[in-house]
């Protein structure tokens, strides 16, 4: 993926005052990271949502705040409004090139399983995204996980089998499910027998006064005048 750039600027607006930021079109943020002090920045939203669009939140990013130098940095967390659901602060974290990050990445799944297709099965995935381990430099956007070789419902893949290659440390355990296609379940089917000619039915009825069930029948005779 090509480098992305976005453009930042310092802000002194802070508490209530960010909300005519956000009017203005513009999103606060804040940038932090080891050996680097902490800047409150806003970004335009309309930019920041195409570069978002493209990089999610696991892919390095060039950050320009002003004019200075672009710094390598990842979008780090996005916090959204409970109720229009629009974006009101960005954590952006700036990474040292020379050293391990920890980040969060997508598990992207593609193919098909022969195992649904030709027998019905129904498919199963235990993993959206995944915590891995590496540098910066290394970072993929996507884990791609391939499901055409879920051939039989034993089939199955799990985290060892990710393709991540020797520089990308996967953060969970080996033997984590990450995607398998069980059987169909067959739907019960349930038998009434009809009633034997000649056999009455049982009544349900109510208990007499010494304990013995009491039949109550459910249709009265009409009383002759």
């Amino acid at each position: 993926m090509d480098s992305l750039l976005l453009k930042a600027v310092k802000r002194e607006e802070l508490g209530k005052q960010v909300a005519t930021l956000r009017q203005s079109g513009f999103i606060p943020a804040v940038l932090y990271g080891k050996k680097t002090d902490n800047a409150n920045l806003m970004v335009q939203d309309v930019e920041f949502g195409k570069i978002l669009a493209a990089a999610g939140e696991s892919t390095l990013i060039d950050l320009q705040v002003g004019a200075a130098a672009p710094v390598k940095a990842l979008i780090y967390d996005v916090q959204y409004g409970t109720l229009q659901h629009n974006i009101i602060h960005i954590d952006f974290y700036q990474v040292r090139m020379d050293e391990k990050i920890t980040a969060t990445v997508h598990v992207r799944f593609v193919g098909s399983a022969p195992a649904v297709k030709e027998q019905g099965g129904v498919l199963i995935t235990g993993l959206a995204e995944i915590d891995i381990k590496c540098f910066p430099a290394d970072l993929p956007h996507e884990l791609t996980v391939d499901l055409s070789g879920l051939k039989n419902f034993s089939d199955k893949i799990v985290v060892r089998d990710l393709p991540v290659g020797d520089k990308v440390e996967v953060l969970a355990s080996a033997d984590t499910m990450v995607a398998m296609v069980t059987a169909p379940r067959e739907e019960e089917v349930v038998t009434v027998e009809a009633p034997v000619e000649g056999v009455l039915p049982e009544v349900v009825g109510q208990e007499g006064k010494d304990g013995a069930e009491e039949a109550v029948p459910e249709v009265k005779e009409a009383k002759k005048e």
